[in-house]
């Protein structure tokens, strides 16, 4: 990689010894190589953990959907990102569709994962399955 302004700068900075430079320049070089590469572990380990959940074959991630896994990263941990996958696809609704909407961004959204984290079990009264997602409780209204 060149970093053709950070070397005309060090070319230019009067002070530094010929050493000074190439140590800066190295260093900027080491720093942009292991962050890429960081990048690149967590992309891949997303897209494991969905293809190995759902069974699917995606390879890419796009650059604004690894913003937002980084963002999430900040809030949940991947193990809690793999059980929100999970419980979505153990719904009905999923399993029906073919899991078509389940996609990496799809659980790239906060609020999705905190709904598949919070979902309640299915719960059988008298024969009855009451829908996963309800906003009162059945036994008062």
């Amino acid at each position: 990689m060149e970093f053709k302004k950070l070397k005309q700068a060090l070319k230019n900075a009067k002070c530094l010894t010929d050493q000074d430079r190439e140590f800066i320049l190295d260093m900027a070089k080491a720093d942009v190589t292991s962050s890429s590469l960081k990048s690149r572990v967590k992309e891949q380990t997303i897209i494991d953990m969905f293809n190995g959940v759902f069974n699917k074959r995606s390879r890419v991630v796009s650059k604004k959907v690894l913003n937002k896994y980084k963002e999430l990263l900040k809030h949940y941990t991947e193990e809690e990102i793999k059980q929100s996958m999970e419980m979505a696809k153990s719904d009905d609704f999923h399993k029906e569709s073919g899991y078509k909407y389940c996609t990496i961004e799809y659980f790239s959204r906060a609020e999705q994962i905190d709904k598949w984290l919070n979902v309640q079990p299915v719960q059988k009264k008298n024969g009855f399955i009451q829908p996963k997602f309800y906003t009162k409780d059945s036994r008062n209204g």
